[in-house]
């Protein structure tokens, strides 16, 4: 078992290109952007018996003097290696890894692989507190009737109205007006939910980095000229992520029904691309009722998709009360450490 660096681009992107469930987090082109906030990105592959198991992005940043490194989503394994991988082989990589690395802390987060539980099950895992733990997929090989056949009649009869009444105009792009128009939507949305964002030049990065190449793409609905909702998606591989979201502040135009149309059409749309998968990215379950989180999953949910479980957080320090103190400080900055 070997974990190698890897400075091919496009030897990578074929790994990435080539995956069925990957996060927009692991391609090379979020790296790109994640350097404009100061994070070093390097990219592993890893190995056995001089075959390709798997890959990862690693993202790696000094912090209050203390050097972190994050597995955004990752790794990402090609294949079920239960049957002839050894465990104890495959978390000494790891930890080789770390100490050559010289990181105080570095957090594994997969995306979906129930291999790596048992693979990390030697170092301390986090379940909650730390992102969305599940999320809602939709299997875009489908037919377009089947699976709004599984939307929520709410759901099902509000796209249907808004079908019927004809008077969103839906755009699809890449172009930098877009990404603007799109943050403007995101400023209200902040204003209404206190939540937080990324900024504006963080859009712009991911549209020159991700956006240009595809990995990127923004829908946005607007009425008479007015801007009503936005949606920014993750192309990764054979999955399409649903990964920011915002909504006018205007409670003129809420009866438009926008965002689940966005939707519709962002599913539509994913499958005349090809896309297998449409990811909700993510949900947290048993939130206390109208609140935020609730909120999400209940809207979320709406769509029909299958409901699945994600890789819990696996931790690597030398030093445990190291762990703990950046377990603690992680789930209270993580914005912070993403943005």
């Amino acid at each position: 078992m070997e974990i190698r660096e890897v400075s091919n681009r496009k030897f990578y992107e074929l790994l990435t290109s080539s995956s069925t469930f990957i996060h927009g987090f692991q391609l090379w082109s979020y790296g790109e952007v994640k350097k404009l906030y100061g994070w070093s990105p390097k990219r592993f592959i890893i190995y056995h018996n001089d075959k390709i198991i798997g890959y990862f992005q690693l993202l790696v940043k000094d912090i209050f003097r203390i050097k972190l490194g994050i597995v955004p989503f990752g790794p990402v394994l090609l294949e079920n290696i239960n049957s002839y991988t050894d465990a104890e082989k495959f978390q000494v990589c790891f930890k080789n890894l770390f100490k050559k690395e010289k990181v105080f802390f570095l957090l594994l987060h997969p995306y979906f692989d129930d291999n790596l539980n048992w693979l990390f099950s030697v170092f301390p895992v986090i379940d909650r507190g730390i992102g969305y733990c599940y999320t809602y997929i939709i299997d875009l090989q489908d037919s377009l009737d089947s699976i709004f056949g599984r939307f929520s009649p709410i759901s099902r009869n509000k796209i249907r109205k808004s079908l019927k009444e004809d008077v969103l105009k839906i755009e699809c792009s890449n172009t930098e007006e877009l990404y603007v128009r799109f943050y403007s939507l995101i400023k209200e949305a902040i204003e209404r939910t206190k939540g937080s964002y990324p900024p504006l030049d963080f859009f712009v990065r991911i549209k020159k980095e991700m956006g240009d190449i595809g990995n990127a793409i923004v829908f946005i609905s607007s009425f008479k000229d007015r801007d009503v909702s936005g949606i920014l998606l993750l192309s990764t591989g054979k999955t399409l992520v649903y990964q920011w979201a915002a909504l006018t502040n205007d409670e003129r135009f809420m009866r438009l029904h926008s965002q689940r149309r966005l939707i519709y059409e962002a599913i539509k749309w994913a499958k005349q691309e090809g896309y297998y998968y449409f990811d909700f990215g993510g949900v947290s379950l048993d939130q206390p009722k109208r609140t935020k989180k609730w909120g999400i999953w209940f809207f979320k949910r709406s769509f029909g998709g299958k409901l699945m479980k994600m890789s819990g957080s696996f931790i690597l320090s030398g030093d445990q009360f190291i762990t703990r103190l950046m377990v603690n400080l992680y789930r209270y900055y993580r914005g912070f450490l993403y943005n």
